[in-house]
């Protein structure tokens, strides 16, 4: 098992050398065996790891279990491979441990983070809303279109701020958003002061893994202006016609 498991088995001394490894190790960094056991495995680590990873290391020499440790080795082409460490001492001064690669997990976190600061600071209104209609994130920019700070909208009905009116049309881009997963509408927002604006609203549908339904993103923006702007037109163009009979 030591030698056909895909995950990272080794055996360690006291002065910082692979004592025993399993193939996985040269899959995964591209060394071979007798490479990553001719140097202190130190000097295959990332350096802003060797410090943590000398802190856990002292830690099993002294008796005590490391478990969910994560560093970075470098590969042998140059890239990164993330590890999460469970370890226990042995014997003999002798540390017995396994690796498990998550540099895909992590690649995930990182892309999350940055959809997560991307949301934060886009122009554009962007809530995520549950199956109940009732919100678990919104941006600033979209607390700022309702005169709401963030945390007062957060499980508040998203119903509560479209005029009561346009109710309709909000449930019949609902009810498309669910059969087509994207519906878009124009209609009224209102504001916590009561204050009314016009606003285009994109309705998307969010599913799990089965493709059950868990809720929908919104994302709106404040179109106040351009209906101004139609409606002098639409007023100009009256005139106009008025004028000309």
């Amino acid at each position: 098992y030591f030698n056909l498991s895909h995950d990272l088995f080794c055996i360690a001394s006291d002065d910082g050398y692979f004592k025993r490894i399993n193939s996985a190790w040269s899959e995964k960094l591209g060394y071979t065996i007798e490479e990553l056991m001719a140097k202190p495995y130190l000097e295959f680590l990332h350096p802003d790891d060797l410090q943590d990873t000398e802190e856990k290391r002292q830690a099993l020499l002294v008796g005590t279990n490391i478990v969910n440790f994560e560093n970075r080795y470098i590969c042998k082409d140059g890239s990164i491979c993330w590890l999460l460490w469970s370890a226990t001492p042995a014997h003999h001064g002798l540390i017995y441990a396994v690796a498990y690669d998550i540099t895909d997990r992590k690649a995930a976190e990182i892309e999350l983070l940055d959809i997560n600061i991307a949301m934060k600071n886009a122009v554009e209104g962007i809530a995520k809303i549950d199956i109940g209609n009732r919100y678990l994130s919104v941006n600033k920019s979209y607390a700022d279109l309702y005169g709401y700070a963030i945390e007062e909208l957060i499980m508040a009905s998203a119903e509560d701020c479209i005029y009561r009116e346009d109710h309709g049309k909000w449930q019949l881009c609902y009810q498309d958003m669910l059969v087509t997963g994207k519906a878009e509408v124009e209609l009224l927002g209102q504001r916590k002061d009561g204050a009314l604006f016009h606003q285009q609203m994109t309705m998307v549908r969010v599913t799990d893994i089965n493709d059950k339904f868990t809720g929908y993103y919104v994302f709106n923006k404040d179109i106040t202006a351009r209906k101004e702007v139609e409606a002098s037109l639409q007023q100009s163009e009256a005139r106009f016609h008025q004028l000309a009979s």
